[in-house]
Parts: C-alpha cells; sequence; structure tokens
C-alpha cells in the first residue's frame, strides 16, 4: 500500500535589512552586498608637505568601493590627539576648508564608512598656510605681533625648524625643555632684532649629547610674553 507524502512549503516575508544586519553583512550605497568596512582611501590634494597655502584649502582623496560617506579629521598635531576639525557623512570625495589660520601646519586624514563599520584611516598628510604680511620696511617686512609658531617638521627626526616673529628689538629667552619641565637646549638668548626669526633644534642637549625620543616643549620668554609649541621627536 503506498503512502501519501505531503510536504508544506512555509514562505516568510523577506526581511533582508534584519538579516543582513544580524550576519554583519551590509549594503553599500551602490548596491553591492559587503560584510567589511571600506579600505583606506588615498589623500591627493594638497601635496604632501604643501607650504605657503591660503586660508581655504580644497581637500582631496580617492572614492573607495562599498564606502557610503567617509569621515575626514583635520589637527595641528600629528598624531591627531587635538582636531581642529571632526566632519562625518560626507558623501563627496573633496572638502573645503576655510578661515584656516595663517603660517600654521595642519594635518588631515580620511576614512570610509559603510553598514558593516568605519574603515582604517588613510595615511596622514599635512600642508602648512601662508604667515601674514607684516609691515613693510624697505625690502624687509617686519610681523605686526609676537609670536612662536608651530615646529616643522612634527615629529622631528632629529631636526626641528623653530620660528618665532618679533614686531620690535625684544630681549628673549628660547628654551627646549623635557616633558618633567628640565630645561635641555637654550636655543637663543638676549636682544634679537624685529622680523620673523628661524631656529634649528637638532636634538641634542647643551652638552651636545643626543637625547631620547619622547615629547618636548619649546618655550620662548620674550617682553613679558610666554609662547610655548610642542616637539615630538622621534628617532
Amino acid at each position: 500500500m503506498q503512502k501519501l507524502v505531503i510536504v508544506l512549503f512555509l514562505v516568510l516575508p523577506w526581511t533582508g535589512s534584519a538579516l543582513l544586519a544580524e550576519t554583519g553583512i551590509g549594503e553599500s550605497a551602490s548596491g553591492y552586498l559587503t560584510s567589511l568596512p571600506p579600505s583606506a582611501p588615498l589623500l591627493h590634494a594638497p601635496a604632501p608637505a604643501a607650504v605657503e597655502l591660503p586660508d581655504t584649502v580644497q581637500l582631496v582623496w580617492s572614492a573607495i568601493a562599498h564606502a557610503a560617506s567617509y569621515t575626514l579629521q583635520v589637527s595641528e598635531a600629528a598624531d591627531f590627539t587635538v582636531l581642529v576639525r571632526h566632519t562625518t557623512d560626507l558623501t563627496d570625495t573633496c572638502h573645503t576648508l576655510r578661515n584656516l589660520a595663517e603660517n600654521r601646519t595642519y594635518f588631515w586624514r580620511v576614512l570610509g564608512v559603510n553598514v558593516a563599520g568605519e574603515g582604517d584611516f588613510s595615511a596622514g598628510r599635512h600642508f602648512i598656510t601662508a604667515g601674514s604680511v607684516g609691515i613693510e620696511h624697505g625690502a624687509k617686512v617686519i610681523p605686526q605681533h609676537y609670536a612662536l609658531w608651530p615646529v616643522f617638521p612634527n615629529p622631528a627626526n632629529p631636526l626641528a625648524r623653530i620660528t618665532f616673529d618679533l614686531p620690535e628689538t625684544a630681549d628673549l629667552s628660547l628654551r627646549v625643555y623635557n616633558s618633567m619641565g628640565q630645561s635641555v637646549r637654550e636655543l637663543a638668548s638676549g636682544p634679537h632684532p624685529e622680523g620673523s626669526h628661524t631656529l634649528l633644534w637638532d636634538g641634542r642637549d647643551d652638552r651636545g649629547r643626543t637625547v631620547t625620543s619622547g615629547l618636548y616643549l619649546c618655550r620662548l620668554q620674550t617682553n613679558g610674553r610666554v609662547f610655548t609649541q610642542k616637539i615630538l621627536l622621534m628617532r
């Protein structure tokens, strides 16, 4: 005697979004499914270590497959510990920075984002904006304000360029200190003429000994004013 077998098919409604979320698979803006965050983009412009840029700069990077948006970080520190800009949900591969400070070093990087998460940051780049225009005395331009500008390059390995501005002749002390506040190197002292001055620190102390990698402070004291900038020394 033959048996009758009845097979029932259960049809469930499509719940693609929930299923993709549970499995870690996401859909990119282009409609493709991906289980991984985007790869790191490549930075195109400005050129690496570009100098004398205006106060408005357009940043450009490569498009990444399966990236739904991008996150941009801009910092005055090479390690991005303090951010000047943190912009998310960018859908274009360019972004314009406006009202940048004069004679300042800016570091920037970008990562891609999709529903699977954030990708890796690109390799960082930096650029330097143009300095302020002072008062011309003949062929010499005199700064209008006292200033100690960010050290370049930073991190330094080992040479660091230190630039300061004097709007008038003034006595000054320019020293490098370690993270414990101990004086490491005197770079300049006594009266200096008006103008913009640049000195180099070679990563040595007052006795000519090579100092170890780490965080140092450059401090300028002049005319009752004190200015400081960080130097990250990496060998």
